[in-house]
């Protein structure tokens, strides 16, 4: 009866502890990001409609933005972070946008990580840790982000393409990334355009 009583005392404890380090991950996880918690990352234009985003730190780190524009006009630009599956091909639009500005598609930097990490590889211990992972993706996407509003916004003021007027818009997992990087420097950004669930862009920015 007593080897009974310890077992079972002992086996709650291993749960309450258990219990406590995972509440204790998604509390650390769940913390506010601060402006010093931004990575600096770097653009590079391609061509005059892919740009490289890359990581300073670590520079595997890397992702693509597309921009598509009207033909020798100074405009205002919109910066998208759609969902994780939104590419290339949501600018070209079978035609049907209209470009009355600058339009700038980032993809988002996990596509990197996934094609360097790729899931079914992952050890327990990588499962375990996974809100890390999020929590430090998520970093990465706010860092890319802001080297593109400020390369946009403020870095090339003798650029002919742009004004210093960018509205960030997000949609999907996207959503929360502009609101996270404007609440950072709000001075920076002329607007936002957030919109969740799962969202189809063309429609929703076409009548715009």
């Amino acid at each position: 009866m007593k080897f009974l009583s310890y077992f079972v005392l002992t086996i709650c404890s291993v749960c309450i502890l258990a219990i406590s380090i995972v509440a204790l991950k998604i509390f650390l996880v769940q913390q506010a990001f601060q402006p010093e918690d931004v990575p600096e990352w770097t653009v590079q234009e391609l061509t005059p409609y892919k740009w490289e985003l890359r990581s300073v730190n670590e520079p595997e780190r890397t992702t693509t933005a597309w921009i598509a524009r009207p033909d020798d006009l100074k405009c205002d630009t919109l910066i998208i972070v759609g969902g994780v599956e939104e590419g290339e091909n949501l600018l070209a639009g079978v035609g049907k946008w209209k470009y009355t500005g600058n339009t700038i598609l980032m993809k988002q930097p996990v596509h990197s990580f996934l094609l360097r990490h790729h899931w079914k590889n992952w050890s327990l211990m990588d499962w375990w840790g996974i809100p890390e992972k999020i929590r430090e993706e998520t970093r990465h996407t706010i860092g890319s982000l802001d080297a593109l509003l400020n390369y946009v916004q403020g870095g090339k003021r003798a650029d002919p393409r742009f004004t210093d007027k960018v509205v960030l818009a997000g949609g999907s997992v996207g959503a929360a990334f502009p609101v996270i990087l404007t609440s950072f420097a709000p001075e920076k950004v002329a607007g936002l355009m957030i919109i969740y669930g799962f969202t189809n862009f063309q429609q929703v920015i076409q009548p715009l």
